[in-house]
């Protein structure tokens, strides 16, 4: 019944912490869990704190795309034509198309999100000679990814490829998906990895 009616209630647009606080407290209330929701609502907005960092990683890896697309698509559609198409390239990652062991479930799931966003964009689009494309990569040394910067040569054994990836590996895939060789290409992300996501025996 609480599922039905909440159906039927109208849509909430959750875009701040204090409206995101308050439907947490009430569902919880709903829910009857009284010792993270109405009998300690201060244990619920602490809740709703854990859950904070996973809004922001969907935030920036999956709505910034969309809405940065949208707000340009007037000038992607005023340069593009069939002979010449406009091109959109998201950056998703390999932990989009399989799971890797660490628990970083906001950003596999904004990743494996962007990929199939690029593919429904790119059906939308294509319509106004505008490409959506996207590249995952693997292992490449950065801020981010401190152990494929730190620890390299131990990554490298678990690639396919037995190295990490370099600068000019990203750089390669973008200048082929902008460039005329790409003009063919539509809603593919394409896995920049050393063979990781899509060339690894699995099984037992």
């Amino acid at each position: 019944p609480d599922d039905e009616k909440l159906m039927t209630e109208p849509t909430l647009i959750i875009d701040d912490d204090a409206t995101f606080n308050a439907v947490l407290v009430r569902t919880l209330e709903r829910r009857g869990h009284p010792a993270r929701g109405a009998a300690d609502p201060a244990a619920a907005l602490a809740l709703a704190s854990e859950f904070r960092p996973a809004r922001v990683v969907l935030d920036l890896n999956l709505k910034a795309p969309f809405f940065l697309t949208q707000a340009l698509n007037g000038a992607l559609k005023a340069a593009a034509s069939h002979e010449q198409p406009a091109k959109v390239i998201n950056i998703a990652s390999i932990d989009g198309i399989s799971v890797n062991p660490q628990e970083t479930y906001s950003y596999h799931a904004s990743k494996s999100g962007l990929i199939y966003l690029t593919r429904r964009m790119a059906a939308t689009l294509i319509e106004d000679s505008i490409n959506v494309t996207g590249i995952a990569p693997g292992a490449f040394a950065s801020e981010m990814n401190r152990v494929a910067r730190d620890q390299g040569d131990q990554i490298a054994k678990r690639i396919p490829s037995r190295r990490i990836g370099r600068d000019e590996d990203m750089a390669a895939a973008a200048i082929y998906l902008a460039s005329r060789a790409g003009d063919y290409v539509v809603g593919e992300t394409i896995a920049v990895d050393g063979g990781v996501a899509l060339a690894t025996l699995g099984g037992l």
